[in-house]
C-alpha cells in the first residue's frame, strides 16, 4: 500500500509543471490559477527576461506603465533585431540654424518663446529578438527619473497617451461630411480614461485627405461617377481634359435632377459666385458647360435661365441714393418708354453716362428689366432670391476647403435634403386639408388642385379681391359691369 501511494505522489507531482526562474515571462498571457484576462490588472512591472509577442506589445506595455506613473515615451531607434525606448524627457532641446552677432537676438527671442519637456532623462528599456523570431525581450531596462512626473489628470495631455477611439474617429469623419465643427466630437467623449483635442481631431482629418490625395483628387471623383451610373444607368457625367490629360471641365447630373428637369425644366439658374468669384470662368468653358447641359437633358431647352451679373460697379455708387433711384427706374416703370427717359435722366444727373459697367447692362436689359420680359416665365424668381437661397442652403454642405471629391458627394446629400423636404411637402399638401378663407366655390375648387404653399398664394390674393367694394352699375347683354 506504500509503494501504491509513494507512485500516486509521485505521479501527481510529475503533472505539475514547474516554470524555471530564469525562463522569460510572456507578458499577455494568464499565468495558472489567475483568473484575469487582462494582463494590465496583473500589475505586471518592466524587469529583464520579459518577453512580449510583438513589437507593438511593448510599446503597448511601456506606454501603459508610463502612464500609470505619470510620464510619457516614445521610441528612439529601431532596428531588425533591437529596439531602444525612452521616456519623452529623454536627450536635449536644439536650437536649429547658427547664432551669430547679427542673428542672436532673435534666436534667443525665439527661445524664449518655447518650451520643452527633455531634461536628458536616462530611463529606458532596450528590447531585442528573442528565441522565436516574433518575440522581443527586455535586454536592459532603467526606470531613473530625473524629472517630476505628471499627475493622473495631466498626463493626458502627453501625445502618447492620447486615445481617439475607432467610434470617435468615425464620428470626426461625419462631423466633415456633414459640415459640423470636428472638434466638438472632443468634448463628447473625453472623460478620465481617454483624451484627445480638437487638434487632434483636425490631424485625423488631414491624415485622411492624404490618404486619398494619394489617389487624386480627379481619379476619386471618377471613380464614384462610374460607380453611380452602374447604380443607375440614367447617371450622367462628363469630364473634358486638355492635351496633358489634365480635367479642365466637369459636369454630372444624378439620374433624378434629369428627371425632374423634363417636367420642371421650364426656368433654370446659372450661379457662378458661390464661394469665389472667379474659376475657370471663360467663354470656352461655358460654351462646353451649355452644350453639355443640353447633351444631358436629351436636348430639351429651358424656357429661361437665370443667371448673375459680374458686379463690378464701384462702392461709391452702391452707396449712394443712385442704388434707391435706379432700384426705381428698374421695378416701377409702367412702361418702357418712360423707363428710358428715366434711365437717361439719371445717367446724366449722376454723371455715369461714361460707366462701362451700367453700359453694358443698358445693352442686355431686353434680358433682365422687367417691363422688357413681363410675358417671359420666371416661375416668379428673380436673381437675389436665387443667389441668396441657394448659397445658404449649400452653406450647410460644403465650405471654402471642400475639395472636388468631397463637393460631388455632399451635393448628392444635398440633392437628398431636398427631395426629403420635397417629400414632406408632398405628404402635407396631400393629407392636410386646407383652411378655407372666405367658403367661396373658387376657393374649394383650388384646394384640390393647387399644392399647399401655391394654394396660400392663391388664397392671399383672393383675399385682396374680396377687400375690393363692388357695385353693379348696369347690364349690358350677358356681361355685368361693376364700378
Amino acid at each position: 500500500m506504500t509503494d501504491t501511494l509513494g507512485n500516486i505522489e509521485i505521479q501527481e507531482i510529475e503533472s505539475i509543471n514547474v516554470m524555471p526562474m530564469d525562463t522569460p515571462i510572456p507578458y499577455g498571457e494568464v499565468m495558472p490559477g489567475d483568473t484575469s484576462n487582462d494582463a494590465e490588472e496583473l500589475n505586471i512591472q518592466p524587469c529583464l527576461g520579459l518577453e512580449f509577442e510583438s513589437l507593438e506589445k511593448v510599446r503597448e506595455f511601456y506606454n501603459s506603465f508610463a502612464k500609470k506613473n505619470g510620464f510619457g515615451i516614445r521610441i528612439r531607434s529601431s532596428k531588425p533585431k533591437m529596439t531602444v525606448l525612452v521616456c519623452c524627457c529623454e536627450g536635449q532641446h536644439k536650437v536649429k540654424g547658427l547664432v551669430d552677432k547679427d542673428t542672436h537676438d532673435n534666436i534667443c527671442q525665439s527661445i524664449r518663446k518655447c518650451s520643452t519637456l527633455r531634461t536628458s532623462c536616462q530611463a529606458s528599456p532596450i528590447v531585442s529578438r528573442g528565441d522565436i523570431a516574433s518575440n522581443w525581450v527586455i535586454k536592459s531596462f532603467s526606470n531613473d527619473h530625473n524629472h517630476v512626473m505628471l499627475s493622473p489628470k495631466s498626463v493626458c495631455y502627453m501625445r502618447c497617451h492620447k486615445k481617439m477611439s475607432v467610434v470617435a474617429q468615425s464620428l470626426v469623419e461625419k462631423f466633415e461630411e456633414e459640415g459640423l465643427l470636428t472638434g466638438k466630437v472632443a468634448s463628447i467623449f473625453n472623460n478620465s480614461d481617454s483624451y484627445f483635442s480638437d487638434r487632434d481631431c483636425w490631424n485625423h482629418i488631414r491624415n485622411l485627405r492624404r490618404k486619398n490625395l494619394d489617389l487624386g483628387d480627379v481619379e476619386v471623383v471618377f471613380n464614384y461617377c462610374k460607380r453611380k451610373q452602374v447604380e443607375n444607368p440614367n447617371f450622367f457625367y462628363e469630364i473634358q481634359c486638355d492635351d496633358d490629360s489634365r480635367m479642365v471641365n466637369f459636369l454630372w447630373v444624378d439620374a433624378r435632377s434629369r428627371v425632374a428637369y423634363q417636367k420642371f425644366g421650364d426656368v433654370i439658374t446659372f450661379d457662378t459666385t458661390y464661394k469665389t468669384n472667379k474659376y475657370n470662368e471663360s467663354e470656352k468653358s461655358f460654351t462646353w458647360l451649355f452644350q453639355t447641359w443640353l447633351e444631358a437633358m436629351g436636348g430639351k431647352k429651358s424656357v429661361s435661365i437665370i443667371t448673375n451679373q459680374d458686379l463690378t460697379i464701384g462702392v461709391a455708387i452702391k452707396k449712394s441714393t443712385f442704388k434707391r433711384e435706379l432700384k426705381r427706374c428698374i421695378r416701377e416703370s409702367p412702361c418702357i418708354d418712360i423707363f428710358e427717359e428715366e434711365w437717361k435722366r439719371l445717367m446724366k444727373e449722376y454723371n455715369l453716362e461714361g460707366n462701362e459697367w451700367l453700359q453694358g447692362l443698358y445693352r442686355i436689359k431686353e434680358s433682365w428689366i422687367p417691363i422688357f420680359n413681363r410675358s417671359t416665365f420666371f416661375a416668379g424668381m428673380n436673381t437675389t432670391q436665387r443667389s441668396e437661397g441657394i448659397n445658404a442652403f449649400f452653406d450647410s454642405f460644403v465650405h471654402s476647403r471642400t475639395r472636388l471629391q468631397e463637393f460631388v458627394v455632399n451635393f448628392e446629400k444635398a440633392v437628398d435634403c431636398r427631395l426629403e423636404a420635397k417629400e414632406r411637402e408632398d405628404y402635407k399638401s396631400r393629407h392636410k386639408s386646407r383652411i378655407l378663407s372666405t367658403g367661396s366655390k373658387v376657393e374649394h375648387h383650388a384646394e384640390f388642385f393647387y399644392t399647399r404653399n401655391v394654394f396660400g398664394k392663391f388664397q392671399d390674393e383672393l383675399r385682396k379681391v374680396n377687400e375690393f367694394t363692388k357695385k353693379k352699375i348696369r347690364r349690358d347683354g350677358p356681361s355685368h359691369v361693376y364700378q
